[in-house]
């Protein structure tokens, strides 16, 4: 899981300056094995739709527009033994939207990344990086979602490792959190300012409802807000 978390932060930190991403891996403590089928383009593909509409009804209060699927086409391209859709690895494709990215691996693995400063003001010669705590809420439910929805898939009968951590480019500076709904942006105060976040981690057992997700999703969030001495938001 480490090797994939490490792939996924390189990846997303080659693309993007003075941001902080969201990177998360589910993993199936027994993956697929290697001679099993791998899944079709349209497979994944339905996988993500079955995810975005279990995320919506696990937001339940949580306001906000849906992350990944707002700034992804559902347009799964093949990879080394996984399918990836971006919303920034092809130049020609990039628009300016928030930077997104989801693979899911032939073995069962779902790994995203999510720019949490997209859309955040960063004043010039500043040693802090702000993140999104509404995006980071959101974006974290729907990785939940598309985890559980690949594992009924690929894996059915298998506990899902999942976790999730804050990645940053420059190791100098410090993140802060900010809440922002629409156009009211506000850095949270009185919050702690750490250089860098330990990962939150949880398991989906075999049988999952929405209320298992949601407290999954739950655990993921304030493992990584609680940080900061932020209760959830």
């Amino acid at each position: 899981m480490q090797t994939r978390l490490d792939e996924l932060t390189e990846t997303v930190l080659a693309e993007s300056k003075d941001a902080a991403w969201l990177v998360v891996v589910a993993q199936p403590v027994r993956p697929a094995p290697r001679l099993v089928p791998a899944p079709t383009r349209a497979q994944t593909q339905d996988v993500l739709g079955r995810a975005v509409k279990t995320a919506g009804r696990l937001k339940d209060a949580f306001s906000g527009q849906t992350v990944i699927a707002n700034a992804l086409n559902n347009d799964m391209q093949v990879g080394l033994r996984r399918w990836i859709d971006s919303s920034f690895l092809v130049p020609e494709r990039r628009e300016d939207l928030r930077s997104v990215m989801v693979e899911l691996h032939h073995d069962g693995t779902v790994t995203a990344g999510v720019d949490l400063t997209h859309g955040l003001r960063r004043s010039a010669g500043s040693s802090v990086t702000p993140l999104n705590t509404v995006v980071l809420d959101n974006a974290v439910i729907e990785a939940v979602a598309l985890a559980a929805a690949f594992r009924s898939f690929r894996t059915p009968d298998s506990p899902v490792d999942i976790v999730a951590s804050i990645a940053k480019d420059n190791a100098d500076d410090r993140l802060a959190p900010v809440h922002k709904r629409y156009d009211d942006t506000q850095v949270i105060p009185d919050t702690r300012r750490p250089p860098r976040l330990l990962p939150a981690s949880t398991q989906l057992p075999p049988q999952t409802d929405d209320a298992v997700l949601r407290e999954s999703a739950h655990e993921l969030s304030t493992g990584l807000l609680h940080q900061f001495g932020l209760t959830h938001c």
